[in-house]
C-alpha cells in the first residue's frame, strides 16, 4: 500500500498545481469528508492538509470495480442540476473527474489495477471571490512570486511544499538563502549540483526540521527566471 499512497500523492500534486484547484483564505472551515462509494476501502492521506491556505480533505482508496465503473458512480452522484460544472479528462491511464457543488469543490482521480482500481478523492472549499492565502515562514528573496503552497499535518509530522519564481540568478538565490537560513538557526548540511542541467539543491537542518530547496537556473523552466521548490518536514 505504501507505493500506492506515494503514487496517489504524486498524481494529486500534479492535478492540483496543473488544474488550478480553488484558492481561499486561511479561515475557511474544513470541507468535510468525500462521498465514499460502497465497497471502497478508504484511507486518509493526512490528518490536515491545505492548498494555498484552503483546507482540504484527501482520501486514498482501492475498489473492487474498474476505473470506468467508479467514474460512472461519481458521474451519477455529482451530475445533478445544482452542479455548476463537471470537468472530466484522461491523462494516460489516469481518469480525473471534478466539479463544484454547494460551496465545495470535489475531485476524483482513479486508475485501473489488476484486481479493481485505485485512486484519490479530494474535497475543498470553493468560491471564485476568495483570495488565496500563501503565507509561509520560509525565507523568500525580495521579488519572489509564490505560485502555490501545500501544507499537511499528520500526528507530530508537519510538512510544507512551496513553488516560487523570481528574476534573480541561481547563484544569487543560493547565497541569499544560505545567509537567511543561517540567521534563522538552520545549518546547511548539503549543497550539490544535480543531473538536471543548471539545477542545484540546498539541504538545511534545524533541530527536528529538514528543508530542501531545489533551484533551477534561469531559462530552464521560465526564461529569465529562477524556479525554487521548497520542501520542509518537521518530525
Amino acid at each position: 500500500m505504501g507505493g500506492a499512497v506515494a503514487t496517489g500523492r504524486r498524481i494529486l500534486l500534479l492535478w492540483m498545481v496543473g488544474a488550478g484547484a480553488p484558492a481561499g483564505a486561511a479561515d475557511i472551515p474544513e470541507p468535510g469528508p468525500p462521498l465514499v462509494m460502497p465497497g471502497m476501502a478508504v484511507y486518509q492521506v493526512a490528518e490536515r492538509i491545505s492548498f494555498n491556505g484552503v483546507p482540504m480533505h484527501i482520501s486514498g482508496f482501492t475498489a473492487p470495480l474498474s476505473a470506468e465503473e467508479v467514474l460512472a458512480f461519481y458521474r451519477r452522484q455529482w451530475g445533478g442540476a445544482e452542479e455548476r460544472q463537471i470537468v472530466e479528462k484522461k491523462v494516460g491511464q489516469l481518469h480525473v473527474l471534478g466539479g463544484e457543488h454547494s460551496g465545495r469543490y470535489r475531485s476524483l482521480q482513479v486508475w485501473d489495477q489488476p484486481q479493481g482500481s485505485e485512486g484519490v478523492l479530494t474535497v475543498s472549499a470553493a468560491g471564485d471571490a476568495m483570495n488565496p492565502s500563501r503565507a509561509t515562514e520560509l525565507p523568500l528573496m525580495p521579488g519572489t512570486e509564490i505560485l502555490s503552497t501545500i501544507a499537511s499535518e499528520d500526528g507530530d509530522r508537519r510538512a510544507e511544499s512551496l513553488f516560487a519564481v523570481n528574476a534573480s540568478p541561481l547563484g544569487v538565490n543560493a547565497r541569499w538563502l544560505d545567509g537567511q537560513f543561517t540567521v534563522a538557526g538552520w545549518v546547511l548540511v548539503e549543497d550539490r549540483q544535480v543531473e538536471e542541467p543548471g539545477a542545484r539543491v540546498l539541504l538545511f537542518r534545524r533541530d527536528r526540521e529538514w528543508c530542501e530547496v531545489r533551484l533551477l537556473r534561469e531559462g530552464a523552466v521560465r526564461q529569465g527566471r529562477t524556479t525554487l521548490l521548497y520542501n520542509r518536514v518537521e518530525e
